[in-house]
């Protein structure tokens, strides 16, 4: 058998949003939780909204109520996606090459679906994948395999002859709960993540063609 479907991740792998977002929350989290120091972000990347205000509550003693911690977070998520984030180098030619082959390529994020909306409609993706899993619609957020079993299904893959591509930790866990291949993304601002439990680890998608895909299942199968 075969690659079946890759599914990626949205913050930090199809645009540079994680960067964007740890620039703006460190103001406001410091307003929130005057505790608040930019190297607690490494704990945060891959949550989904619901996942980080209970995370910031239990740590960090957030008092802000959840409905109004949303609303922040959403009217930051607009300025990044409308106006701030880039899209990965190689990604347009890597979604090429899937296409040229027939396989199916979906995003899987944490992030609310209108933020991954006003992603793919600035860039003029949506054509471009085959389905876009998000935690609201999977009813749970990463590092739940949720998002990932939703991709698969909506593809009809097996997981275990997809692959995800993550830029956190928590990202991992989720894409290997669901029992896929994970491909670890070093895109340049996420050293402090511990990506080890990846199945192999690349720094740009002009790395990665279906041929290696297929390889590093092989060699997993």
């Amino acid at each position: 058998m075969s690659l079946r479907a890759v599914f990626l991740d949205m913050d930090g792998v199809i645009v540079d949003s994680e960067l964007q977002f740890k620039r703006l929350e460190g103001p406001l989290f410091r307003q929130l939780m005057p505790d608040w120091r930019d190297e607690f972000h490494k704990k945060i990347v891959g949550l989904g909204l619901g996942d980080l205000h209970a995370h910031l509550v239990r740590e960090h003693g957030l008092k802000t109520e959840k409905h109004e911690f949303l609303q922040l977070c959403r009217g930051l998520a607009a300025s990044v996606y409308n106006s701030q984030v880039s899209l990965a180098d190689g990604l347009i030619e890597f979604l090429d090459h899937l296409a040229e082959r027939k396989i199916p390529v979906g995003v899987a994020s944490s992030s609310p679906k209108e933020g991954i909306r006003m992603v793919l409609r600035r860039f003029r993706l949506e054509s471009r994948f085959a389905t876009v899993a998000s935690a609201e619609d999977a009813g749970a957020g990463k590092p739940s395999p949720a998002v990932y079993l939703l991709a698969a299904r909506s593809v009809g893959a097996d997981p275990k002859y997809c692959v995800a591509v993550e830029d956190s930790e928590t990202g991992l866990r989720a894409a290997l709960a669901a029992g896929m291949h994970s491909l670890a993304y070093r895109n340049g601002y996420n050293d402090e993540q511990d990506l080890s439990l990846a199945h192999g680890e690349i720094r740009g998608f002009r790395e990665l063609t279906v041929g290696r895909l297929n390889d590093m299942l092989a060699a997993r199968l």
